[in-house]
Order: C-alpha cells, then structure tokens, then sequence
C-alpha cells in the first residue's frame, strides 16, 4: 500500500469521526527517507547560438493545480507512479494531525525544505517538472510540464531528462484517484476553520 493510500484511509476516518481508529492508523505510517539523487549540470541546448536563456514566470497555486489534475496526481517520473495529494489536502491533513504529520512553512507558505517537516510530506507532495528545464530555454507550455514527487522534483532540478535514466509514465486518470481533492472540499465545508490558513487559502483550487 502506497503512502497516498494509507493517507487515503485515514482522511476517511475523518470525515466520519472515528478518532480512535486515526490515532492508531496515524501512529503507524512509516516514515520515508528524504533523499535526493545527484545529477549531472544541464547540457545547454541552445550554448552554440549564444542566445540569452530568458526563464519564464513561476507557475501560481491555480495553474499548479490543473496540471496536477491533468495528470491524475501520480508522479510520471517514478516506475511505481506514486500516489501524490492535493497540497490542501495535505496541509489540513497537517493541521488535523499536528503530531503525526508536522509541517513547518517557508515564507513562500509552502513547506520548507526539510526543516522539522514529516518525511511524509516529500513523498506526496506534487511538484510541477519543466520536462525540459527552464535554465535550458523549457517554457511553461503545457505539454512542457509534468506532474512529479516533491523529491523528483527536486532531484532533477535543471538536468535535461535523457540524463536521468527515468522513464516518463502515462497520464493517471483523474477519476481514480483525485490526490484527495474530493475530500479537502468537504472536509473544507465541515471545519470552515481551516480557511484561516494561509497555505490553505492559496491552494483554494478543485
């Protein structure tokens, strides 16, 4: 069972009230190693022309989410294709469950790096790859971005894909397994409260 699917379980029980049963299933969520894979430094595409790289501009909470919703919330990069969340959902299942899923944020009011942070979070928090990396000249057309693991993600950085050795999956579909999108909006209508949040306030997308 993937940590999306353990997630998936305990998110449920919450939606119904069954404490008892989240505290002992919350106990016993393994905790995975946060590690990322060394890469070599991106190969220039474009180093022949002499062409200033002109980056595009980051992508905001709205775009990230259809991109997400797109692919199905499964990470593309990896052979297992990872079951990803909605980065609401997480953040309320944090909030929800401040012992066993810590978080802490960066002033961007997204997870910081490392940090005190559960290793949790890098397993299936979603992150957006430029397929081919901006810092070789990749812009934010649609079909130049992937939906990946945190950790991926983060592993790649500007490393052009063939370097990697990965494989680019299939798209996940959406009506399998929404990454908990189903769930924050109704966990939203029951505990209003959670809109206090700032994180939870950006990622406001269905």
């Amino acid at each position: 069972m993937s940590m999306g699917d353990n997630l998936y379980e305990i998110a449920e029980l919450l939606l119904h009230g069954d404490l008892s049963s989240v505290s002992l299933l919350a106990k016993e969520l393994p905790q995975p190693p946060v590690t990322t894979i060394k890469f070599p430094v991106i190969r220039k595409s474009n180093s022949t022309t002499g062409a200033k790289i002109v980056k595009p501009p980051s992508l905001v909470p709205r775009q990230k989410i259809a991109i997400y919703k797109r692919d199905g919330f499964i990470c593309r990069y990896s052979p297992e294709r990872f079951k990803l969340l909605h980065p609401g959902a997480l953040r309320a299942l944090s909030l929800l469950l401040p012992k066993e899923i810590p978080t802490e944020l960066s002033s961007h009011n997204i997870p910081a790096k490392y940090a005190t942070n559960s290793p949790i979070w890098f397993d299936v928090w979603p992150a957006v790859d430029h397929f081919l990396p901006k810092a070789g000249g990749g812009s934010n057309v649609e079909d130049n971005l992937v939906c990946c693991s945190w950790w991926r993600n983060d592993s790649k950085k500007d490393t052009l894909f063939e370097d990697t050795g990965w494989k680019l999956g299939d798209r996940g579909n959406l009506s399998e397994w929404d990454g908990l999108t189903g769930w924050f909006k109704k966990m939203i209508e029951i505990k209003p409260n959670l809109m206090q949040d700032v994180m939870i306030k950006n990622w406001m997308y269905f």
